[in-house]
C-alpha cells in the first residue's frame, strides 16, 4: 500500500506519481501526452503544474486520488485501488 501525506507541493506530488508509475519523466510525458519540458520543469520546481497537466495525469493514472494530487490531503491511491492491492497481497 502506498500512503503519502507529507508532500508539500503539487510539483512534489507529481514527481512522486511519476516515480510511482515506474517510468522515466520522458516516458511518462510521452504516454500521458504531457509536453516533456513542462513535466520536467514542474518536477524540478522550475514552473508550477497547470490544470491541463493534472487532468492528463488523472486520465493516465485513474488510481491516483484527485484530491491528494491537487491539495495533498488524503491517500494517494483511490480506496478501490488500495482494496485491490490488499486482496492481491
Amino acid at each position: 500500500m502506498t500512503t503519502v501525506k507529507t508532500m508539500n507541493s503539487i510539483n512534489q506530488r507529481i514527481g512522486f506519481v511519476v516515480k510511482y508509475s515506474g517510468r522515466t519523466i520522458k516516458e511518462f510525458a510521452r504516454v500521458a501526452d504531457i509536453p516533456y519540458a513542462s513535466l520536467y520543469a514542474c518536477i524540478n520546481d522550475i514552473r508550477p503544474a497547470n490544470l491541463e497537466m493534472v487532468q492528463k495525469i488523472i486520465v493516465f493514472l485513474p488510481e491516483i486520488e484527485e484530491r491528494w494530487l491537487l491539495i495533498g490531503e488524503g491517500e494517494m491511491l483511490s480506496p478501490k485501488t488500495i482494496a485491490a492491492q490488499k486482496r492481491s497481497d
